[in-house]
């Protein structure tokens, strides 16, 4: 499914019309206008998918987790590299509002300080 058809379809069912969900991605640290949310079904222009910031902003609106909406963009979305602990952490923080995941990240990057000898 290309992005175009999976916004719109998600979009209409969460009863969202276009001028909602800029604003909502407005309200959320993402500049949006009604007109470039149309330009993105229509096909006109992409969105910003390369930013994480982005994506997860636009999956909490759409009510769907960041790596599933990829995957339905036809993104291969792997973590198999990672260990079952990172893999929950980020399960975790993906799951928390963004004033949230700062706070879970600033700590993170303490105890990384603390215990992790670095070069």
């Amino acid at each position: 499914m290309d992005f175009r058809q999976f916004l719109k379809s998600r979009r209409e069912e969460l009863g969202l019309s276009q001028q909602e969900l800029a604003d909502r991605l407005s309200q959320e640290g993402q500049e949006t206008s009604y007109g470039r949310v149309s330009h993105w079904e229509t096909g006109r222009n992409k969105p910003p998918l390369e930013d994480i910031r982005f994506r997860r902003t636009l999956a909490a609106i759409l009510q769907i987790d960041v790596n599933e909406m990829m995957k339905q963009l036809g993104y291969e979305v792997s973590d198999a590299d990672r260990s079952p602990d990172a893999r929950k952490a980020a399960d975790i923080i993906e799951l928390l509002p963004e004033e949230a995941r700062s706070l879970a990240l600033d700590y993170l990057d303490m105890l990384k300080r603390r215990y992790v000898q670095t070069g």
